[in-house]
């Protein structure tokens, strides 16, 4: 939603693949994966325009319904399982130490996140703006639009490097 309204289709989250792609070659497009993407309980339902909205119609004709999935995913409940066995394999296990550390860690801010290439526009920081000591009102209303149509910044959590994971439980 963007200012409580549905955005335009063509901006709308409708396929994997096209996202994918925005990603990929836009540093202005930011997507996260939410725990409904991996959420076999719920068998995708998230992905299923299951209340039929009126999404629009984008500009190559095409109808914003339900998500289009990857070729690998038949169906939805197909995807969120295979999504969740990839959140749970060893690759992940071994290496997601260094998204923690990107995300909510050390490399979130400073001059680690510089080499990290992990930089993001200021007001999406927590802390960048005291929004009460902001006495202009159009100024602080671009503020407060900016961080609620755009998002913040997590927390930052940890100020040391996290720990990989263990294959033992007990350490």
């Amino acid at each position: 939603l963007q200012s409580g309204h549905f955005d335009v289709p063509d901006r709308l989250f409708h396929s994997m693949h096209h996202a994918w792609q925005s990603v990929l070659t836009s540093n202005t497009d930011v997507k996260e994966l939410i725990p409904e993407f991996y959420n076999v309980d719920t068998k995708g339902d998230f992905a299923l325009n299951t209340k039929n909205l009126d999404l629009g119609v984008r500009q190559d004709g095409s109808e914003v319904d339900d998500l289009i999935l990857p070729k690998w995913a038949r169906t939805a409940r197909q995807f969120v399982t295979k999504m969740r066995e990839a959140l749970e394999c060893k690759h992940v296990s071994d290496n997601i130490h260094k998204w923690i550390d990107l995300i909510f860690g050390y490399k979130q801010t400073g001059d680690e996140a510089v080499k990290a290439d992990n930089l993001f526009y200021p007001l999406t920081y927590e802390g960048a703006v005291d929004i009460e000591t902001v006495k202009d009102a159009t100024k602080r209303a671009s503020i407060e639009a900016q961080i609620r149509e755009f998002g913040q910044t997590p927390r930052q959590i940890f100020r040391d490097p996290h720990p990989a994971r263990s294959d033992n439980p007990s350490t």
